[in-house]
């Protein structure tokens, strides 16, 4: 006699299909298992992937259904939430710095809070260049813009 284990990524794949759906969309081939750590405990699910310089780890329990009789209805909206941890500390920091992302109710719209948050968080400030070259003084002069005052170097003007 064979006893089936199943493995947490077989749980993320089988009972969390629509979860499943939604990570491999954002998966290089749809290959969840190249990107994603899973682990299933005490009816939860946990997800860990990486980029650069952060760790994302989301969380999701399914919704409890009803008695056998009708397994179709949903009683509680389970949960999906993620947390992001910076995976070096800052210099001078002997700790990682991390927060609190999106979370809420088992569903699409929650999944699209946290991806949004995710893209948030990975973008940086994008240093604009000073403008060098001449503008036009009140007189119709022509001046050196020798500083970066948007007034004067705006393309606007």
């Amino acid at each position: 006699m064979e006893i089936s284990v199943r493995t947490p990524l077989d749980v993320l794949k089988g009972d969390f299909k629509e979860l499943a759906q939604w990570i491999q969309s954002i998966c290089r081939f749809g290959k969840i298992e190249n990107f994603v750590i899973t682990d299933y405990k005490e009816e939860r699910l946990h997800l860990t992937f990486f980029t650069k310089d952060h760790s994302y780890h989301i969380s999701a329990r399914l919704p409890e259904t009803m008695p056998p009789q009708n397994p179709e209805d949903k009683v509680g909206r389970g949960y999906l939430g993620c947390t992001v941890q910076c995976r070096k500390p800052r210099a001078g920091e002997d700790w990682t710095r991390g927060n609190d992302l999106a979370d809420g109710s088992y569903r699409k719209e929650t999944w699209q809070k946290i991806l949004e948050d995710i893209v948030a968080n990975e973008l940086v400030k994008v240093i604009k260049p000073k403008n060098k070259g001449a503008y036009l003084d009140e007189g119709m002069v022509l001046q050196p813009a020798n500083d970066s005052s948007e007034d004067k170097n705006s393309i606007n003007n």
